[in-house]
């Protein structure tokens, strides 16, 4: 009995108090969704080609953190997913980002074209780029069968600088300039631990070597991402920005 209680112990130590606890916990809040909408883009726009250059972001201006039990406790270093698996994240996090925001401008009617294809004496085509300071993801975990649980879920916090849309004669400029913050939710946290049974083992071998038992991080497919998500909000922030110039 006693040695059942000092495993138990051990896992609840590691799993709900290891590492720093969130400060404010995002648990409550529900999952972002962003319903069909049909935004209204002037139709100047609609009729002439516009080359997307992608955002200006790298896997230096990623942040990656992981949370563990009840208390979404940060996992540090050695007790964090892979390196690999945060390679993958941040890998998936750029191509995401600028699918997210393609996917929404097309949706809404615009002519999105390749910038390797731009013809730079076409007096009606446009050059858009965009520029991202930081994106932040967070993922928590959904502890070991469900027991211990993070919440399961990611969100991505997305530090957009500007994004900027200029006519190859130099003539129109559609720029948002003004920084924003764009946070996005969705339940299911790709970075997950495995079942109960694997906790229970775990336990066993963290109680007879603390320091070398480490846990074993699993990553499922990307199939939906916050990231997108807040890709697809950048688009609409943008469209309407841009219908507010142009109508001016």
């Amino acid at each position: 009995m006693y040695k059942i209680f000092k495993l138990l112990s051990t896992l609840i130590v590691a799993l709900f108090i290891s590492g720093c606890s969130a400060l404010v916990s995002t648990r409550s809040l529900p999952s972002t969704t962003l319903p069909n909408k049909n935004l209204h883009v002037n139709k100047k726009i609609l009729a002439i080609p516009v080359y997307f250059k992608g955002f200006e972001l790298n896997s230096d201006n990623i942040e990656l953190k992981h949370y563990e039990g009840i208390l979404q406790a940060e996992q540090f270093w050695i007790a964090s997913p892979s390196d690999e698996q945060k390679l993958q994240l941040k890998e998936s996090a750029i191509t995401l980002i600028n699918a997210g925001f393609v996917r929404e401008l097309k949706a809404q009617g615009l002519d999105i074209e390749n910038i390797d294809a731009a013809k730079p004496d076409d007096p009606e085509g446009f050059k858009l780029t965009g520029k991202i300071n930081r994106i932040v993801i967070k993922t928590y975990g959904a502890g070991f069968g469900g027991f211990g649980s993070a919440g399961d879920y990611w969100e991505c916090y997305l530090y957009l600088d500007k994004i900027e849309m200029t006519s190859f004669d130099g003539t129109q400029t559609y720029l948002l300039d003004k920084p924003a913050t764009i946070y996005a939710k969705l339940n299911g946290s790709p970075i997950k631990l495995g079942s109960f049974l694997e906790g229970f083992i775990w336990m066993a071998k963290l109680a007879d070597n603390p320091f070398t038992s480490l846990p074993q991080y699993y990553m499922n497919n990307i199939v939906h991402s916050p990231v997108e998500v807040a890709g697809r909000i950048s688009a609409r922030m943008f469209l309407q920005k841009l219908n507010d110039n142009i109508i001016k």
